[in-house]
């Protein structure tokens, strides 16, 4: 079990490292993934060797950073795919606005 940890902590370490690229939702779900294996970490850490339990730590522990730098890129002003997603979520499409609610084709009993 400690070697399944130690390969998700790893592996969202090295998804996150790009930090630039990660959307709110990415963020998030590997933010609770993290959580998780902290949550499985802690659950086994007396039963496992020390050497095991901190360098899975320092992998959840670089996981959480990449991710924490990840969101406070755009509140700082330093990344552009949060903000573009951002947007892209709160934009309204501009055939909302195009819709004729008089017209024949608008009549949803036809």
């Amino acid at each position: 079990m400690p070697n399944s940890i130690l390969l998700q902590a790893t592996t969202i370490a090295q998804i996150t490292q790009s930090t630039n690229e990660l959307t709110r939702n990415s963020s998030s779900e590997l933010a609770n993934k993290c959580y998780q294996l902290t949550l499985a970490l802690y659950s086994i850490a007396r039963t496992i060797p020390f050497e095991d339990v901190q360098l899975i730590s320092s992998q959840l522990i670089q996981c959480s950073s990449n991710i924490l730098s990840a969101i406070n890129g755009p509140i700082q002003q330093r990344t552009l795919v949060l903000d573009s997603d951002f947007s892209q979520a709160n934009t309204i499409s501009s055939d909302y606005y195009d819709t004729d609610l008089e017209s024949v084709w608008s009549n949803i009993s036809i």
